[in-house]
């Protein structure tokens, strides 16, 4: 009944997560959009800011699974004087609280998701995808280049593996000594050695700014508001800058920086050719890894498009020389 999808919507619990995520979204998005002049890390940041309020509604207002719906019915009762007489009567009773359930259910999955990837993310995902680490002499060359430019960044030089993929494709497993470096066997083939140096700039540069963290703690928010569309849409526009961030700070310390928008075109135009990755490969792949190419361009894609990723980096390089 109405009344009863009311008693649903109108829960404090859910009804201020929601309607605040959605507004301080819509509200985030038209601020940013004028805000040019703040860098990709604040405004990746800021994004944020909507997914943790679901969190901090729950602090208040506990979510419950029965929720009591109060009726009230009017009899109308005919008295020996010929009068009508009007009698009230309230009824309380407990129903299934559906919108209780949805919020403990993203609590609950949110909460899983973040412990199993801090602990176990890198494990899962290198057993997951078939990672196959590298001996030291193979690719010599490409490991002695990574080895510079993590040097640079002032890391610690990450593990490197390969996946059995024709996909050209590189991202990050992991953080800190537990990390890895990873590239497909289509990258690979597809690329020259400068290429590929200039994409592990790229994955470098999400190790450097800490992206393992970013991303497990966006999905983990945005898990916690599964229900709500907008969550979906403002952890992809974070992940986006996290990804612009990347690519400016992996071109910074190339000695030729549009080496990399070079390499972003052709893994671009290869793509087009091979087929889609399916949804569950997608899927897996964007829960435990940081930065995989092979993405598609769509509202809720967590890479910009590559056309705006190219002039952004040419822009840049523009500006510094």
């Amino acid at each position: 009944s109405l009344e009863s999808i009311l008693t649903q919507l109108f829960q404090p619990y859910f009804y201020y997560s929601f309607t605040l995520l959605t507004i301080s979204s819509i509200c985030i998005k038209i601020l940013l959009g004028h805000c040019h002049f703040l860098g990709r890390k604040i405004r990746s940041i800021i994004y944020l800011i909507p997914l943790a309020i679901p969190v901090v509604v729950m602090s208040f207002f506990h979510p419950e699974t029965t929720v009591k719906m109060v009726s009230f019915v009017k009899f109308t009762v005919k008295s020996n004087a010929g009068k009508l007489v009007f009698t009230e009567s309230i009824f309380s009773t407990e129903i299934l609280s559906i919108t209780g359930i949805l919020c403990l259910i993203g609590l609950t999955l949110g909460t899983a998701f973040f412990i199993t990837v801090i602990f176990f993310g890198d494990r899962i995902a290198t057993r997951l995808f078939h990672v196959i680490m590298l001996t030291p002499d193979e690719y010599p060359r490409l490991q002695k280049k990574v080895n510079e430019m993590a040097q640079k960044f002032n890391l610690s030089t990450p593990k490197i593996g390969i996946v059995e993929d024709l996909r050209p494709n590189a991202f990050t497993i992991g953080y800190g000594r537990r990390a890895i470096l990873v590239f497909s066997i289509g990258l690979l083939d597809l690329l020259n050695e400068e290429e590929l140096v200039a994409v592990a700039s790229h994955e470098l540069a999400h190790l450097k700014n800490h992206d393992f963290f970013f991303k497990t703690l966006s999905y983990t928010l945005n898990i916690i508001s599964f229900f709500n569309p907008f969550a979906y849409i403002t952890a992809s526009a974070a992940q986006r800058e996290r990804e612009m961030l990347a690519d400016e700070s992996g071109a910074k310390i190339l000695e030729q920086p549009k080496l990399l928008a070079k390499a972003l075109t052709k893994i671009c135009k290869a793509l087009q050719t091979l087929p889609k990755e399916g949804s569950l490969a997608r899927l897996t792949s964007s829960l435990f890894l940081v930065s995989p190419i092979a993405q598609k361009s769509e509202i809720f894609a967590t890479h910009p498009q590559v056309n705006q990723r190219v002039r952004n980096i040419v822009r840049l390089t523009s500006k510094n020389s």
